[in-house]
């Protein structure tokens, strides 16, 4: 131990609370920011299980982007604006 994992490779280590960490490498965030994303387990092998999943939607290019999904208000409001031209001024008032 105590070597650095190579450029685009998954790192999975030991934590101090006896649990294992594995951390994965997705690119790039939207800010610029690298994308690293944490997965834990109880176990080495169910580390390297989730990991390697991360790292096969890395290359197939299917991850979802990086960050929390919307507040319900904020998605509703987007809907709201987005579905107001195709129905009727009363159902969008209720």
């Amino acid at each position: 131990m105590g070597t650095r994992a190579g450029n685009q490779r998954s790192s999975i280590i030991m934590g101090g609370d006896g649990r294992w960490y594995g951390f994965a490498t997705m690119g790039l965030r939207p800010d610029g920011s690298v994308d690293r994303r944490t997965r834990t387990g109880a176990s080495h092998a169910e580390v390297v299980r989730k990991v390697r999943a991360l790292e096969r939607e890395r290359s197939a290019q299917s991850a979802l982007p990086a960050g929390r999904s919307p507040r319900l208000e904020t998605w509703l409001t987007e809907w709201l604006e987005a579905t107001a031209l195709r129905v009727r001024p009363s159902t969008l008032s209720g």
